[in-house]
């Protein structure tokens, strides 16, 4: 679209571009037609001109050409005289080449003088104003120039208006031995009349290139006056295009500042209600804690029993511990960051220390962790990191519980026999699911995978999961997790893989499990180890 209302400077040239070229050719034609018709009528007067010279006969049978060569002739025999020749012989050969030349100058006297006739033409009233042969010898030089000239004034001095015409290229008449002549001619051709004709045609010739003109003129002056209305209307639909796309635009700007802001308040509330239940359960271990610190200080007790009081004691300082983490982790907010530079391999080392033990004995799943070879690193908040790889997790761990529960459901709808429906049901029972967690390198990206063996997505469902406050969970999960059923953990999820420039992507199948990829771009600032040929 033009800036500031006007058309830029390519697009008018290429709108004017095709009237201007049909017009420059239709006036380039006109005068290259004019122009040829004028060299028609110039050539047929200058051949007329060539005839007349070379056929004419005045006062004997032989015309100009055939008395130039009868010089060319005796010229070469005075130059080259035979073995015989004696100086009488000689000089009778020069006096016949001196009255040859004479009879080739009365020749162009008589040519010179009017009127002028061609057979079966009309009376052709030439202007001579001189004639002259040149003659050159063997090398090609001039030895001799016989001219008439009538002394007649040239029209304005000059030749230059066109009137006073000269023949050119020469008439040219060859000898035996390489010498030969030129027939210059300088002359000016029609009567009065027929210049006041030849002048009258080109004036209606040239009116009617200028009416031609004229008419291309205007014709693309009406078409400029069409192009440049409906570029005008083309910029105005633009525009108004533009300005919607930009309200659009804005709108769409202020729904997602308004749902982060709504998704921002949520999640402090949360944190709120988080710190108050956090420090409610601390409040009630204190006082089991200062109980059995008082029961170890006595020596009466059994080994046997210290050592059970002692593992109480760690339990309740784990459960302390687990919830400052769980704490820690329901007040974060995916946009605050705390940089620094982060090894995804560490990240699921940590992962796998941390909830290992839990996911095999308490979810009844196994949890495996694949770190690459080489380091992945990322500029990145690592708690807010931890979280999203943790949400993904416990996604995949409650898809797990739902398949399991799917299983059973199916095992109890089976209306077979009560022995295989048995041993369906201890099959459904005994299933156990899987959840892995793999980094790597692909290509110019870091990844992190989470995959799962779970109930799985439709497409619908897949495409909607990215959404805000989107949830497949049940309101009465199996496992009652972290914002279970809210629909704020992939939300998480999503923002901080944007914050750090990437892109989240889903791949997933009704009851053949779940793989949520994160991918980042790579680090180039450190040296990383050559990529791994093998499949991942």
């Amino acid at each position: 679209m033009a800036n500031n209302g006007r058309m830029p400077f390519r697009r008018l040239i290429r709108g004017l571009a095709p009237p201007m070229i049909v017009f420059l050719v239709l006036v380039v034609g006109l005068g290259y037609a004019l122009r040829s018709q004028m060299s028609v009528w110039e050539r047929t007067d200058e051949d007329n001109m060539r005839e007349w010279l070379t056929e004419a006969r005045v006062f004997n049978s032989t015309p100009l050409p055939g008395l130039i060569r009868q010089y060319l002739q005796l010229w070469a025999k005075v130059e080259s005289p035979g073995q015989s020749s004696d100086e009488s012989s000689l000089q009778m050969l020069r006096d016949d080449l001196e009255t040859k030349a004479e009879e080739i100058e009365q020749q162009l006297q008589a040519l010179g003088t009017p009127p002028r006739i061609y057979p079966g033409q009309f009376p052709l009233f030439p202007v001579i104003y001189s004639l002259e042969v040149r003659l050159y010898d063997r090398s090609a030089k001039l030895a001799r120039t016989i001219r008439w000239d009538s002394r007649l004034p040239r029209p304005g001095g000059t030749r230059s208006d066109g009137l006073v015409k000269v023949l050119d290229p020469p008439i040219r008449v060859d000898g035996d031995d390489g010498r030969f002549g030129t027939i210059h001619l300088e002359y000016q051709l029609h009567a009065y009349n027929m210049q006041q004709r030849l002048e009258s045609e080109r004036q209606t010739l040239v009116l009617w290139l200028s009416l031609l003109g004229l008419t291309a003129a205007l014709i693309a002056t009406v078409y400029v006056y069409l192009f440049l209305r409906s570029e005008r209307e083309r910029e105005l639909r633009a525009l108004r295009a533009q300005q919607q796309i930009e309200h659009e635009r804005a709108e769409r700007l202020q729904l997602e500042y308004e749902h982060k802001e709504m998704q921002r308040q949520i999640l402090e509330n949360i944190g709120i209600s988080a710190a108050s239940y956090a420090h409610n359960v601390k409040n009630l271990l204190v006082r089991p804690s200062y109980l059995i610190s008082r029961c170890l200080e006595s020596d009466q007790l059994p080994p046997e029993q210290r050592m059970m009081i002692c593992e109480i004691r760690e339990t309740l300082a784990a459960v302390g511990e687990r919830v400052q983490k769980i704490l820690r982790t329901v007040r974060r907010d995916p946009s605050s960051n705390v940089p620094e530079s982060v090894d995804l391999n560490d990240i699921l080392r940590e992962i796998d220390e941390y909830w290992a033990e839990m996911a095999r004995d308490k979810w009844k799943l196994d949890l495996e962790t694949e770190p690459s070879e080489e380091p992945l690193r990322l500029i990145a908040d690592r708690s807010n990191l931890i979280q999203a790889v943790e949400n993904l997790m416990f996604n995949a761990r409650d898809a797990t519980f739902e398949m399991r529960n799917w299983l059973r459901e199916q095992a109890r709808q089976d209306r077979g026999d009560q022995a295989a429906q048995r041993q369906a049901l201890i099959e459904a029972v005994s299933w156990r699911g899987r959840v892995r967690l793999r980094a790597a390198r692909r290509n110019d990206d870091i990844i992190i995978e989470v995959t799962d063996n779970g109930i799985g997505m439709d497409e619908q469902t897949r495409r909607q999961c990215l959404q805000g406050r989107f949830s497949t969970k049940r309101d009465n999960a199996l496992y009652a997790g972290h914002l279970t059923g809210m629909g704020y953990g992939l939300s998480f999820v999503r923002e901080v893989v944007g914050n750090l420039g990437g892109k989240l992507e889903v791949e997933s199948e009704p009851r053949r499990g779940t793989t949520f990829r994160m991918v980042f771009p790579l680090r180039r600032d450190e040296p990383l180890a050559p990529q791994a040929t093998a499949a991942d």
